[in-house]
């Protein structure tokens, strides 16, 4: 269309401010909203692009996982109900095989994590260590319990005096015979 006579008073689409329009159909008040408008609109664009491909990853159901003879990582993750970071364990440790046909680019066989599930994977049951059954050495309960000393102070003293301690599971156990003598000469000192 090209300019006319009349003058329109029309209100920018992007900023929202007045103007004057010589034709009818303008939008933009100026070059550099029309620039910015279009900007956010492909972005705004491929932002949907993008959302709608994880949709329809996230809703990708069963049997349409099972139909595939090749899957992904995610893909054999979400078919398991793990993580990525399980199947990759599964992958080093030789449980289920995978083909890597790029850096970013794993596929594993449907038939192989079927594998998994088949040929008399008898489930058994790890005997849980009693941690705190450990001779020598007391755990940080104990000390508590025996010195009436808060964990901060329990730890500074194995800091400062450099006693030894070891890591059994998610308990640390402190040397016996390295705490006793630590109390043993506090009270010496005290009484004294």
């Amino acid at each position: 269309m090209t300019k006319s006579n009349i003058e329109f008073i029309k209100i920018c689409i992007f900023c929202g401010n007045e103007f004057i329009a010589f034709k009818s159909t303008t939008k933009y008040c100026s070059q550099k909203c029309n620039a910015k408008a279009y900007k956010l609109n492909k972005r705004m664009e491929v932002k949907r692009n993008i959302d709608f491909i994880n949709d329809k990853i996230r809703n990708q159901t069963y049997e349409e996982l099972n139909a595939k003879y090749y899957l992904s990582v995610n893909e054999a993750a979400k078919l398991l109900g793990v993580c990525n970071k399980t199947i990759y364990n599964y992958i080093y440790r030789g449980k289920i095989k995978a083909t890597r046909l790029s850096n970013r680019l794993t596929k594993i066989e449907q038939k192989d994590i079927k594998i998994l599930f088949g040929f008399n994977h008898n489930y058994i049951k790890a005997e849980r260590l009693d941690y705190n059954c450990v001779e020598d050495y007391y755990t940080i309960k104990e000390i508590k319990k025996l010195y009436g000393l808060k964990d901060a102070r329990i730890w500074i003293i194995i800091r400062i005096y450099n006693i030894p301690t070891i890591k059994i599971g998610k308990f640390t156990h402190i040397s016996k015979k390295h705490i006793d003598n630590y109390f043993r000469k506090k009270q010496t000192i005290s009484q004294i």
